[in-house]
């Protein structure tokens, strides 16, 4: 039976926009796909550019810089509300459950993948469940085809061939658990 919530919600900030108030400590990663932010936590202030990431568990102040930024927040068992700010609007793409029973611990990794037009990610399996996110073009696994800022849950311990479509590179980024 899952015990978990890993979440991925997408933000977008209009230029120079803020959260209100500090990202309460949770187990979270942030990427930028689009723009800058910089992200203040309690060991310093980064500032991150399209295609970067960061990993902490403590609070967590983000605001964007002069272009704006989209990110993608993704989330173990925060429970928190929607965050706010002016210029700045969150969107939940998805949520999934996850058991999470092993004693020895789990490894949150962050990852992107990239095919090129037709390209084929062949038959692999994940070492864990997690949520991905399509960033761009589209692709097809198995009967099911996939669009730009969809959201498909991976559970790890199912095959999963992946083709792109057909004249486009496909880029998919995704935070996923491993042991």
């Amino acid at each position: 039976m899952p015990d978990h919530l890993l979440r991925l919600t997408r933000d977008d900030f209009d230029a120079n926009a803020a959260l209100d108030e500090p990202l309460p400590p949770a187990i979270r990663a942030i990427y930028v796909a689009d723009g800058m932010a910089s992200v203040r936590t309690g060991g310093g202030t980064a500032t991150l550019s399209a295609n970067s990431a960061l990993f902490h568990t403590g609070t967590m102040s983000i605001a964007a810089r002069a272009e704006g930024a989209c990110l993608l927040r993704y989330e173990l068992d925060p429970g928190q509300g929607v965050p706010a700010g002016e210029g700045v609007r969150s969107e939940l793409k998805l949520e999934a459950a996850l058991r999470l029973d092993d004693p020895d611990g789990y490894l949150l990794r962050c990852d992107k993948v990239e095919l090129p037009p037709g390209g084929i990610a062949y038959t692999h399996t994940h070492q864990g469940g997690g949520i991905r996110c399509l960033l761009e073009a589209g692709s097809t696994s198995g009967c099911m085809t996939r669009r730009p800022s969809s959201a498909p849950t991976t559970p790890g311990s199912r095959p999963a061939p992946t083709r792109s479509m057909p004249g486009r590179r496909t880029t998919g980024r995704g935070i996923s658990r491993g042991r």
